[in-house]
């Protein structure tokens, strides 16, 4: 095996280990941000019935045309048709009816028009305007025909989807589960947050900082209690737990070559099988992944600036199709060479950058190397400086 990949490559190889889980039946008020795992039509039209847009009055279509002809009409208001009304008056011609907005049209209406744009007196009711056929009314199917697609597997739900499927009478979908993701915290330095300290030891912090990672990308983090010692059959034990409960792993730590750097060494003995062992990229050189019994295991940096990068170019990718979506792969983009505050390299890096929107090109600065968080003003961005590509690309972190 190649010693270092590209991280296209190393991305492309791991793809193929990920499968999305197993699909759950919920109600439409709880699936937002939920994959769809079946495509979902409508059995109606939507709207379900023609109606009103306006609190108005209701024209017959004969008497539409009189007014387009006559120029001005007097009709008797016979009635009043309201939202939810079960009951559908005739309309005759010759006559109106108010109608309230929502309200079911009659049959033979063939425009409304705006109480306040009519003069009514001892419900008689003035029309001399210009009236188009069909003003004011929404007519059934407008919108969507009974057979539409509403959403196809694969799409991520938002607010607005889950309105329509609602509207369509739908009292629940198939979705995907969400995945549970095992995190591993590797390091015999490493102690609790809150534990008592002792000389050489640190707080395990990215543990947080990585159940806060898969969160953010719609995946359940699951883990053991404690970091994991520098032992490699700790280390082992501990991936043969998470290949339990778990179709990806995410191992923090122990990825360099140093002599207590073993997470690769257990890879073996567990008997994975290595996808790619080393990026050809800074940072993130010793990242690699194994897979076993069809699950995937990621070796991420320990140092967290740099595990954000690889996490956000390589694991979020496989994060969302776990999760069942069909739009998984990350959308970098192009910058513009000029007026970016970025630097030459020698060899091909990823680097943290935030961005701002100078006369419609987005403008790219450099976040202090020391700087390990993501968040703050402006656009935050991944940066791609290749000095084998005369273009900079950069990924938009959501």
């Amino acid at each position: 095996m190649e010693k270092r990949v590209s991280p296209e490559t190393a991305l492309a190889r791991c793809l193929p280990c990920i499968k999305p889980v197993d699909g759950v039946v919920l109600p439409v008020e709880e699936v937002w941000q939920r994959v769809v795992a079946a495509d979902i039509y409508t059995a109606v039209d939507i709207p379900l019935f023609s109606h009103s847009l306006v609190d108005g009055l209701v024209l017959h279509l004969s008497d539409l045309d009189r007014l387009q002809r006559d120029k001005e009409i007097l009709l008797s208001i016979t009635g009043t048709i309201g939202a939810g009304d079960l009951d559908s008056p005739a309309l005759v011609a010759g006559e109106t009816m108010e109608i309230m907005t929502g309200a079911r049209l009659p049959e033979g209406a063939g425009a409304i028009v705006k109480r306040e744009e009519v003069p009514v007196k001892n419900r008689w009711a003035y029309f001399n305007q210009g009236v188009q056929p069909g003003a004011n009314i929404k007519k059934r199917g407008s919108f969507l025909k009974s057979g539409d697609l509403l959403a196809a597997a694969g799409e991520v739900l938002g607010a607005s989807q889950i309105e329509i499927i609602a509207a369509a009478g739908m009292p629940q979908i198939l979705v995907y589960n969400i995945p549970a993701v095992y995190v591993i915290n590797t390091g015999s330095e490493l102690i609790l947050p809150g534990e008592e300290r002792q000389a050489g030891q640190i707080f395990a912090s990215n543990k947080a900082f990585y159940y806060s990672l898969v969160k953010a990308a719609g995946c359940d983090p699951i883990g053991g209690k404690r970091p994991v010692k520098d032992q490699i059959g700790e280390i082992a034990g501990e991936l043969v737990e998470g290949i339990k409960c778990s179709k990806l792993l995410i191992i923090s730590g122990g990825t360099a070559e140093g002599e207590y750097d073993l997470v690769q060494a257990a890879f073996h003995q567990i008997g994975a099988r290595m996808i790619f062992d080393g990026l050809d990229l800074k940072p993130g050189r010793h990242t690699a992944a194994a897979e076993k019994d069809g699950v995937l295991l990621i070796n991420l940096p320990g140092n967290p600036g740099a595990g954000a990068i690889i996490f956000e170019i390589l694991v979020k990718p496989l994060l969302r199709k776990l999760r069942g979506s069909t739009d998984y792969q990350n959308s970098w983009f192009e910058l513009s060479p000029q007026d970016n505050d970025l630097p030459l390299t020698k060899r091909r890096t990823m680097a943290r950058a935030r961005g701002e929107i100078r006369k419609g090109q987005i403008n790219a600065r450099m976040i202090d190397k020391g700087s390990q968080s993501l968040t703050g003003g402006m656009l935050q961005l991944i940066v791609d400086l290749d000095p084998s590509s005369p273009a900079i690309k950069a990924l938009l972190i959501d």
